[in-house]
C-alpha cells in the first residue's frame, strides 16, 4: 500500500471510474491507495428498474408487418434512452458507484451484445451489475440466460436435432477461452448442451426441455449427459481460461501490452479463490504494479469514458436532445450496439483524424463566449463559480488544473502548461485553462 501522489490519484480514477471532480481530487490526492480505491468500492449493488413505458409484445403483433415495424422503431429510441440514463451514471453518478459504471462498461465489451428492446437492455445490465465483480461462474451462466443474449447468437434457434453452434463458439473462442484452445467438436458437443435455453416473446429465459439434447457427449475431453451448466463448469476448470480472462482484464485496465508474469499470478488467483473478480479487482487496483510509471497515460479513452470524464469534470450534464448519440455514432462507441460479438476493438482505432478534431473542438462548447452560440444551441451550462469556490486564494489554476486533468508525468505537465501558456495570455482565467486542458491530445490518454 502506497501513499497517492497527484498522478496516482488521476491514474486510479480513470481506470477505476470516469475521474474526479475537482472538489473530490483536491480531497483524495494525500490518501493512500486502500483508502481510496475503498470509496469506490460498493457497498451494495441494485437492480435497475425495468422500464414501464415499453408494451408488451403479443402473437398478433409479430403478424401485424406495419405494427412491428412501429414497434421497433419505438424500441430502438426507448433503448437510447436507457443508454443515455446509463451514461449519465457514468458521467455523474456518486463516488461508489463509478467502479460499478466501469465494471458494466468493461464486460459490455467483453459479453458484446447488440440489443433493441429496452428492457432487455435493462436486464443485462443488470446481469452484469450483479456479477461483474462477483463470481465469474455466475456471471458466465447468468448471460447465457440471458434474454438479450440468448436472441443475438441466436440460441432460442438452438434445438435438440438441429443444433446451432453461434452461443457455443462464442462462449469458448471470445467470452472464455480463446481460439486454439477447443476443437470443431467441442463446439458442436457445448451446441447441443445449451440446446432448449431460449426465451418466451418477452425475452424472460425459459428451458424448453423437449428441445433439450440430453444425450451423452464428450467435450474437452470429458464424457457425460452434460448440459450447459456443465459446460460451463468445465471450461472454468481449464488454465487457459484464467489466463484468457486475467489477460483481458489486464489489457484493459493496466496496460495493453500486457506483462505475463503479471497475468500469470492473477490467473493463478482466479482459480485459486474460485473466480472470485471483487478479490482480483481490488488487488490489482491496489497493488504497486498498477502504479508503476510505464502503466501510467498508455490507454486511449474510448469515446465514452472520454465524454463521460469530460462531463463529470465540468460537473454538468449533457441533454440528450444535444446530439450525444450522434456524437457516439461519428466516434464508433454507440452502447447496446457494438460492430460485432467480439465488441470494440479499441486502442488506436478510437481516434483518427475526424474523430480526434471532435474530441478538441467540443470542450470549446463549454466556454461562453464562443462565437455564433445560443442558449438552445449550447450543450454546456457550466458554473464555473461552482467549480472554483473551494480553490485558495493565489492558486496556481494551471499547475492545479493539468495535475487533476492529466495523468502525465509532472515535467510533462509542466512542459505543456508552458507551451499553452503564450495561447492564453490573454485570458488566463480557469475556465479558458480548464477546456484548454481538456482539448488537448494528453487528455484523450488515461
Amino acid at each position: 500500500m502506497i501513499t497517492m501522489d497527484t498522478t496516482s490519484v488521476t491514474h486510479l480514477s480513470r481506470r477505476a471510474g470516469f475521474g474526479l471532480t475537482l472538489s473530490e481530487y483536491q480531497a483524495f490526492r494525500s490518501q493512500t491507495t486502500e483508502q481510496l480505491f475503498n470509496r469506490y468500492w460498493p457497498e451494495q449493488i441494485t437492480d435497475l428498474e425495468e422500464p414501464d413505458f415499453f408494451p408488451q409484445v403479443r402473437l398478433k403483433d409479430l403478424q401485424d408487418p406495419e405494427r412491428l415495424v412501429k414497434l421497433r422503431q419505438q424500441a430502438r429510441e426507448l433503448t437510447g434512452r436507457v443508454a443515455y440514463d446509463w451514461f449519465m451514471r457514468m458521467a455523474l453518478g456518486p463516488l461508489e458507484t463509478q467502479l460499478v459504471e466501469r465494471i458494466c462498461l468493461f464486460w459490455h465489451g467483453h459479453f458484446a451484445c447488440r440489443i433493441e428492446q429496452p428492457v432487455l437492455a435493462v436486464r443485462y445490465l443488470n446481469t452484469l451489475r450483479r456479477h461483474g465483480l462477483g463470481n465469474f461462474r455466475d456471471l458466465v451462466l447468468n448471460i447465457a440466460r440471458d434474454g438479450a443474449m440468448i436472441r443475438y447468437l441466436n440460441n432460442q434457434q438452438n434445438r435438440k436435432d438441429q443444433p446451432n453452434e453461434n452461443f457455443a463458439r462464442e462462449l469458448m473462442e471470445l467470452f472464455t477461452m480463446g481460439r486454439g484452445n477447443y476443437s470443431e467438436r467441442d463446439v458442436k458437443e457445448a451446441a447441443r448442451a445449451f440446446t432448449g435455453w431460449s426465451t418466451d416473446l418477452q425475452g424472460n429465459y425459459i428451458f424448453r426441455t423437449r428441445q433439450h439434447d440430453d444425450g451423452i457427449k464428450s467435450f474437452l475431453g470429458n464424457t457425460g449427459h452434460w448440459n450447459g451448466e456443465d459446460i460451463v463448469d468445465i471450461i472454468l476448470k481449464q488454465e487457459v481460461t484464467a489466463e484468457f480472462i486475467a489477460n483481458r482484464i489486464y489489457r484493459y485496465f493496466v496496460h495493453p501490452t500486457v506483462d505475463r508474469e503479471v497475468v500469470s499470478a492473477m490467473a493463478q488467483r482466479l482459480l485459486a479463490t474460485k473466480y472470485d473478480l471483487g478479490d482480483l479487482f481490488r488487488n490489482l487496483f491496489t497493488s504497486d504494479h498498477f502504479y508503476e510509471p510505464h502503466n501510467v497515460g498508455v490507454r486511449i479513452k474510448s469515446p465514452v469514458e472520454w465524454l463521460a470524464g469530460m462531463s463529470r469534470a465540468l460537473q454538468t450534464p449533457i441533454p440528450p436532445d444535444q446530439g450525444l448519440a450522434g456524437f457516439f455514432r461519428l466516434t464508433g462507441q454507440v452502447l447496446f450496439n457494438p460492430p460485432n460479438v467480439a465488441g470494440w476493438p479499441g486502442g488506436r482505432s478510437w481516434v483518427d483524424n475526424a474523430s480526434l478534431q471532435l474530441r478538441t473542438n467540443i470542450p470549446f462548447l463549454a466556454l461562453n463566449d464562443t462565437p455564433n452560440r445560443n442558449r438552445k444551441s449550447r450543450p454546456w451550462e457550466v458554473d464555473w463559480s461552482q467549480m472554483t469556490k473551494n480553490i485558495p486564494a493565489g492558486q496556481n489554476y494551471p499547475e492545479l488544473l493539468a495535475a487533476w486533468l492529466l495523468v502525465q508525468s509532472s515535467g510533462e505537465r509542466t512542459a505543456l502548461i508552458h507551451f499553452l501558456r503564450p495561447l492564453l495570455h490573454a485570458k488566463p482565467e480557469f475556465p479558458y485553462w480548464t477546456v484548454a486542458l481538456l482539448a488537448t491530445p494528453e487528455y484523450q490518454m488515461a
